[in-house]
């Protein structure tokens, strides 16, 4: 897709037929994920998007590492964003918004900082 050519794919949650996208960008785009866990990590793209607990464990950072060098990067040289929550409500909706965030913690995540 972001050549310029037209792409069909056909997969477990979607499919496109016959897509292009017009206006390529210059640069590729960058593909970072959020990933909570070991198995998560190895899979991160071009980098990690992470919560300041899954930061500090090495377990994470290690499966990190694993999954690019894996992949034939340079784990040193990719980004590591920190994602962080907020909420600007009374604490009885930033508990309701507790219940529905990924980890349990109150307000809506946005990956905010890079660490590197």
């Amino acid at each position: 897709m972001w050549t310029g050519e037209h792409t069909t794919f056909s997969g477990q949650y979607y499919t496109v037929r016959n897509l292009r996208l017009y206006d390529v960008p210059e640069q590729p785009v960058p593909i970072n994920a959020a990933g909570n866990g070991p198995k998560s990590a190895r899979l991160m793209g071009d980098g990690w998007i992470t919560t300041p607990a899954n930061l500090a464990n090495p377990d994470l950072h290690d499966a990190f590492r694993e999954g690019a060098l894996s992949a034939g990067q340079d784990p040193g040289t990719m980004p590591i964003l920190l994602e962080d929550f907020v909420v600007i409500r009374d604490e009885a909706e930033a508990r309701s918004c507790q219940r529905h965030t990924m980890s349990g913690r109150p307000g809506w995540s946005v990956p905010t900082r890079a660490i590197r």
